[in-house]
Protein backbone atom coordinates (compact mmCIF):
# COMPACT_ATOMS: atom_id res chain seq x y z
CA UNK A 1 0.00 0.00 0.00
CA UNK A 2 1.42 3.42 -1.05
CA UNK A 3 0.51 6.67 0.72
CA UNK A 4 -0.06 9.41 -1.73
CA UNK A 5 -0.85 13.00 -1.20
CA UNK A 6 -4.42 14.35 -2.33
CA UNK A 7 -5.01 17.63 -3.65
CA UNK A 8 -7.04 20.40 -5.20
CA UNK A 9 -6.87 20.94 -8.64
CA UNK A 10 -6.38 24.96 -8.14
CA UNK A 11 -3.23 24.55 -5.72
CA UNK A 12 0.36 24.08 -7.45
CA UNK A 13 0.88 20.84 -6.47
CA UNK A 14 -1.61 19.97 -8.69
CA UNK A 15 0.73 19.68 -11.51
CA UNK A 16 3.26 17.63 -10.44
CA UNK A 17 3.20 13.98 -11.63
CA UNK A 18 5.00 13.17 -7.89
CA UNK A 19 6.28 14.69 -4.77
CA UNK A 20 8.27 14.19 -1.47
CA UNK A 21 7.77 15.02 1.96
CA UNK A 22 9.51 17.63 1.53
CA UNK A 23 7.27 19.35 -1.07
CA UNK A 24 4.18 19.07 1.43
CA UNK A 25 5.80 19.23 4.73
CA UNK A 26 4.93 23.31 4.71
CA UNK A 27 1.11 22.63 3.30
CA UNK A 28 -1.86 22.67 5.09
CA UNK A 29 -2.79 19.41 6.16
CA UNK A 30 -6.38 17.75 7.05
CA UNK A 31 -5.11 15.24 9.36
CA UNK A 32 -6.16 12.10 10.75
CA UNK A 33 -6.70 11.49 14.57
CA UNK A 34 -3.77 12.53 16.82
CA UNK A 35 -2.97 8.45 17.17
CA UNK A 36 -3.50 7.11 14.28
CA UNK A 37 -0.12 5.75 12.24
CA UNK A 38 -0.37 8.22 9.72
CA UNK A 39 0.12 11.04 11.85
CA UNK A 40 2.56 9.75 13.45
CA UNK A 41 4.23 8.59 10.58
CA UNK A 42 3.96 12.55 9.33
CA UNK A 43 5.27 13.61 12.78
CA UNK A 44 8.06 12.10 12.67
CA UNK A 45 9.16 13.12 8.82
CA UNK A 46 8.20 16.20 9.71
CA UNK A 47 10.76 16.26 12.36
CA UNK A 48 13.41 14.97 10.58
CA UNK A 49 13.35 17.79 8.70
CA UNK A 50 13.33 19.92 11.34
CA UNK A 51 9.34 21.12 10.73
CA UNK A 52 6.44 20.82 12.47
CA UNK A 53 3.04 19.75 10.39
CA UNK A 54 0.53 22.46 9.69
CA UNK A 55 -2.17 20.47 10.66
CA UNK A 56 -5.46 22.82 9.81
CA UNK A 57 -8.48 20.09 10.63
CA UNK A 58 -7.95 16.11 12.34
CA UNK A 59 -11.41 14.14 11.20
CA UNK A 60 -11.67 10.67 12.05
CA UNK A 61 -12.15 8.82 8.64
CA UNK A 62 -10.32 8.52 5.22
CA UNK A 63 -13.15 9.58 3.05
CA UNK A 64 -13.49 12.76 5.17
CA UNK A 65 -10.27 13.57 4.47
CA UNK A 66 -10.80 13.17 0.87
CA UNK A 67 -14.41 15.51 0.78
CA UNK A 68 -12.14 18.38 2.83
CA UNK A 69 -9.72 18.23 0.16
CA UNK A 70 -12.26 18.19 -2.46
CA UNK A 71 -13.60 22.11 -0.74
CA UNK A 72 -10.19 22.93 -1.11
CA UNK A 73 -9.81 23.24 2.94
CA UNK A 74 -6.02 21.40 2.61
CA UNK A 75 -3.88 18.56 1.86
CA UNK A 76 -3.84 15.24 2.86
CA UNK A 77 -1.59 12.31 2.73
CA UNK A 78 -3.98 8.90 2.48
CA UNK A 79 -2.07 5.41 2.73
CA UNK A 80 -4.87 4.69 0.27
CA UNK A 81 -5.44 4.53 -3.82
CA UNK A 82 -8.57 5.43 -3.78
CA UNK A 83 -11.46 6.83 -1.44
CA UNK A 84 -14.46 7.62 -2.95
CA UNK A 85 -15.12 8.23 -6.99
CA UNK A 86 -17.22 11.19 -6.28
CA UNK A 87 -14.44 12.86 -4.86
CA UNK A 88 -12.06 11.97 -7.84
CA UNK A 89 -14.85 13.62 -10.02
CA UNK A 90 -14.43 16.83 -8.25
CA UNK A 91 -10.57 17.21 -9.27
CA UNK A 92 -9.00 16.33 -6.46
CA UNK A 93 -5.46 14.99 -7.62
CA UNK A 94 -3.99 11.74 -5.89
CA UNK A 95 -0.20 12.10 -6.45
CA UNK A 96 2.34 9.68 -5.73
CA UNK A 97 4.99 9.95 -2.49
CA UNK A 98 8.21 9.13 -3.96
CA UNK A 99 9.27 8.51 -0.12
CA UNK A 100 10.74 5.21 0.76
CA UNK A 101 8.48 5.62 4.19
CA UNK A 102 5.16 5.99 1.72
CA UNK A 103 5.42 2.49 0.71
CA UNK A 104 3.85 -0.24 3.50
CA UNK A 105 3.21 -3.93 3.57
CA UNK A 106 0.32 -4.81 5.00
CA UNK A 107 -0.29 -8.24 6.43
CA UNK A 108 -4.07 -9.95 7.01
CA UNK A 109 -3.82 -12.75 8.45
CA UNK A 110 -7.12 -15.73 8.75
CA UNK A 111 -6.95 -19.37 9.90
CA UNK A 112 -8.54 -20.61 7.00
CA UNK A 113 -9.31 -18.56 3.72
CA UNK A 114 -12.12 -20.74 2.50
CA UNK A 115 -13.79 -20.72 6.28
CA UNK A 116 -13.53 -17.23 6.30
CA UNK A 117 -17.02 -14.85 6.32
CA UNK A 118 -18.24 -13.11 3.31
CA UNK A 119 -17.57 -9.94 4.73
CA UNK A 120 -13.83 -11.22 5.60
CA UNK A 121 -13.73 -12.17 1.87
CA UNK A 122 -14.67 -8.67 0.71
CA UNK A 123 -12.02 -7.59 2.90
CA UNK A 124 -9.17 -9.35 1.57
CA UNK A 125 -10.34 -8.62 -1.53
CA UNK A 126 -10.42 -5.05 -1.73
CA UNK A 127 -7.11 -5.16 -0.13
CA UNK A 128 -5.43 -7.19 -3.14
CA UNK A 129 -4.01 -5.26 -6.04
CA UNK A 130 -6.55 -5.10 -8.63
CA UNK A 131 -5.06 -7.80 -11.09
CA UNK A 132 -4.56 -10.36 -7.93
CA UNK A 133 -8.21 -9.60 -6.81
CA UNK A 134 -9.75 -10.13 -10.37
CA UNK A 135 -8.26 -13.64 -10.55
CA UNK A 136 -8.47 -14.60 -6.89
CA UNK A 137 -11.63 -17.10 -6.82
CA UNK A 138 -9.37 -19.59 -5.44
CA UNK A 139 -9.14 -20.85 -1.65
CA UNK A 140 -5.95 -19.01 -0.75
CA UNK A 141 -6.66 -15.48 -2.56
CA UNK A 142 -3.14 -15.25 -3.44
CA UNK A 143 -2.28 -15.60 0.38
CA UNK A 144 0.23 -17.87 2.51
CA UNK A 145 -2.26 -20.81 4.13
Amino acid sequence: MSSRCWCGPITPLAARSELTFADIVNEKLIGSHRNSAVSHILERQARALGKTLNVGLRVSSFVSMAELVAQQLGIAVLPVNEVASSTLHSGVRVIPLAEPWAKRELLVGVRDYGQASPSVKTLIGSLLPTEQAAGSDKTDAGWAG
